[in-house]
C-alpha cells in the first residue's frame, strides 16, 4: 500500500510540475538531478522539451495569424487609399479642367474689363465727371463674385 501511495504522489506531483511554467519545469528538472534523481528527472526532461516545442508551435502558428491579420489590414488599408487617391486625382483633374477653361474665357474678360475703364476715362474726359450721361463702369471681377448671379456658388474663393 505504501509503493501505491508513493507512486500515487508522485504521479500527482508530476502532473504539479507539468503545469507550472517551463522556468519551474526546469528548476524542477534541476533539483531532481540534485537529488540524484536522474531517471525521474529524464522523465520530466522529456516533458519540458515536449512544452517547449508545443509553445514555438503556438507562438509560430500566433505570429502567422498575426501577420495574416496585418497582411489583410494593410490591403484593406491600401485598396482604401487607392480608392480615395483615385477620386481625387480624377476630381483634381476635373477641377483644373474647369479651372484652365475658366482662365481662357477670363483672361480675355480681364483685358475687356481693361479697355472698358479705358474707354470709360476717356468719356469723362470728354463729358465731364459729373455729367449724368455718364454710364456707370462695370463691376470688378471681384465685386461680381462676390454680388454677382454665381456669389453663392463662390464662397470662400478668393478671385
Amino acid at each position: 500500500m505504501g509503493k501505491q501511495k508513493s507512486g500515487e504522489l508522485n504521479a500527482q506531483l508530476a502532473e504539479n510540475i507539468k503545469a507550472q511554467p517551463i522556468s519551474g519545469v526546469e528548476a524542477a528538472v534541476q533539483e531532481l538531478r540534485d537529488a540524484g534523481l536522474n531517471t525521474e528527472a529524464d522523465e520530466l526532461a522529456v516533458v519540458l522539451e515536449e512544452r517547449k516545442r508545443q509553445l514555438d508551435e503556438a507562438r509560430a502558428a500566433k505570429e502567422a495569424e498575426e501577420a495574416a491579420a496585418h497582411a489583410k489590414a494593410v490591403t484593406q488599408a491600401r485598396a482604401d487609399y487607392e480608392g480615395i487617391y483615385a477620386k481625387y486625382v480624377k476630381a483634381l483633374d476635373e477641377a483644373f479642367e474647369h479651372l484652365a477653361r475658366y482662365v481662357e474665357v477670363a483672361r480675355p474678360a480681364v483685358g475687356d474689363y481693361n479697355a472698358v475703364g479705358v474707354a470709360f476715362q476717356q468719356l469723362a474726359g470728354l463729358l465731364g465727371a459729373n455729367d449724368p450721361s455718364l454710364p456707370e463702369l462695370p463691376p470688378t471681377p471681384s465685386f461680381y463674385a462676390k454680388n454677382g448671379p454665381y456669389a453663392e456658388r463662390l464662397k470662400g474663393i478668393n478671385l
